[in-house]
């Protein structure tokens, strides 16, 4: 589909292809901050810059990246929650900040059902990988080499709450696998272990796995989508492997809380023709993610409530302990 018609698309379920804006004319006046609750180099960081690099071009201000790391991206959710409503500040939201942290943090200092939505953004699936020299070449086989081998085997993670975590514990309850967590500070702490056999599996982000997958330092074994990703389309889909999908993590920008729905709306009418760009559309595309389709404010906020709900789900599964 070309990139007219798909902005026409985005623009006409977001009840804005009119271009009139009289009440806030002159906005934006001065350069608008994008917090990214994670540090740079992130899949979020990446994303996010993508979007500002763009979105000033159309909005005639700068769109400065703060990246506010820290406590599983509620630092800088905190941040963003306590801004003022008008517009200045925005954020890069993921399902880790805005829907796994109620059930991860006992005193969230926000709701994230309060944070005005402006439009999401990415759907992320996760491939399950295992280490070159392992001799698992399947998700099958590593089931089964689990069910034969019980509490053996490890699974690598980067953080408590993480999707990282919460999809492999899931996937590891539903199968009955009784398998150890091994929990890492860094990514790249957790591929030195893989590669070395300490760890045998892990969930990883698509976007960091295919420079390792194309590299050979990892072997996929499946993503957890429920359609194959056009950046590694020979790998099949757990549901195509005979295992339940598993939700995707995803990205969508917000604003605090308040913020006059003009404003939302008016950024959401230019994010949409950001996500619509052509250079946009291929970078995603090479990411092995998927860009939503037929988004709105109004629907992003119905999605972050009912992810508050899958996520944390996943989280008392995982038996996480808020703290």
């Amino acid at each position: 589909m070309k990139a007219s018609l798909v902005l026409a698309s985005l623009l006409v379920t977001l009840g804005i292809a009119t271009p009139a804006w009289p009440a806030y004319a002159a906005y934006p006046e001065r350069p608008v901050t994008l917090i990214v609750p994670w540090g740079p180099g992130n899949g979020t960081d990446i994303v996010a810059r993508r979007v500002a690099r763009l979105l000033e071009t159309r909005i005639g201000q700068p769109v400065v990246v703060h990246n506010v790391a820290g406590a599983g991206g509620t630092i800088g959710s905190t941040q963003l929650h306590n801004a003022a409503p008008d517009g200045y500040t925005i954020m890069m939201a993921s399902n880790a900040d805005h829907a796994s942290a109620p059930g991860v943090f006992a005193q969230l200092p926000y709701d994230p059902v309060r944070a005005e939505p402006i439009l999401r953004v990415v759907s992320i699936p996760n491939v399950v990988v295992t280490g070159k020299s392992s001799k698992i070449d399947s998700i099958s086989g590593l089931v089964n080499e689990a069910r034969l081998n019980p509490g053996k085997l490890n699974y690598a993670a980067t953080g408590k709450g993480t999707s990282s975590h919460l999809m492999a514990e899931a996937f590891n309850l539903t199968n009955n696998l009784e398998v150890t967590s091994v929990q890492y500070k860094t990514t790249g702490n957790a591929l030195v272990d893989m590669t070395s056999g300490i760890v045998q599996y892990m969930f990883f982000n698509i976007q960091a796995a295919i420079p390792q997958i194309r590299s050979g330092s990892l072997r996929p074994l499946a993503v957890s989508s429920a359609q194959r990703s056009a950046a590694l389309p020979e790998v099949p889909t757990l549901i195509e492997s005979g295992f339940k999908a598993m939700p995707n993590a995803w990205m969508g920008l917000i604003a605090p809380p308040g913020t006059p729905t003009a404003v939302t709306r008016y950024l959401a009418r230019e994010i949409a023709a950001v996500l619509a760009a052509p250079e946009f559309r291929k970078s995603i595309e090479n990411d092995g993610v998927f860009l939503f389709s037929d988004d709105s404010p109004e629907a992003f906020r119905e999605f972050i409530k009912q992810e508050v709900g899958t996520w944390g789900g996943m989280a008392r599964m995982a038996g996480v302990k808020p703290e």
